[in-house]
């Protein structure tokens, strides 16, 4: 007795293989598995890849963003203190996050944010760096800067997640 082998299961070559047009493969008997030859074999393609949504970034939204605000130069950004930082960590405060020595001021920004608010009560008033570029890119900060963006701080606020650590094989 022959077998068809099927992308479901193995069936018998006398029974209907369903979605099939032709038997895949055929072995000359039940003892010998050796395949005699491929009639007809149909390849799906891969499964394409979906891309990451854009970012969105609209005259509109970068307007709502900034509150108002004018970007600033970057020769410009005033420097803050790990306190000042971290006293912006609600939204009746303003919530203030720092990535890369650079304080963002989110707090328009948070009902835009397709993460949602959740993301930035996390962070309010500290350092976000090492999540913030597991999820986004350069692009994205780039983006949105010039709206957020208002300036620097030399010692940033703790981040409260300490960064996963790296296992470098070393020999």
């Amino acid at each position: 007795m022959g077998w068809t082998r099927s992308p479901f299961a193995l069936f018998p070559a006398a029974a209907p293989v369903p979605n099939s047009p032709a038997p895949l493969l055929k072995a000359t008997s039940s003892a010998s598995l050796s395949i005699s030859h491929i009639e007809h074999a149909t390849i799906a393609p891969p499964p394409k890849r979906i891309a990451r949504a854009a970012t969105g970034a609209s005259e509109e939204l970068l307007e709502l963003a900034a509150n108002g605000r004018e970007p600033v130069g970057e020769d410009e950004l005033p420097v803050f203190s790990a306190a000042e930082v971290s006293a912006h960590n609600s939204l009746e405060s303003g919530i203030w996050i720092v990535i890369e020595a650079r304080v963002y001021d989110v707090t328009s920004f948070v009902g835009i944010h397709p993460g949602g608010k959740e993301v930035f009560t996390q962070f309010a008033g500290h350092a976000c760096t090492w999540q913030f570029w597991l999820w986004h890119s350069k692009k994205h900060l780039e983006e949105w800067s010039s709206s957020l963006l208002i300036g620097r701080v030399d010692q940033p606020p703790p981040n409260p997640y300490p960064e996963r650590k790296r296992w470098i094989k070393t020999s």
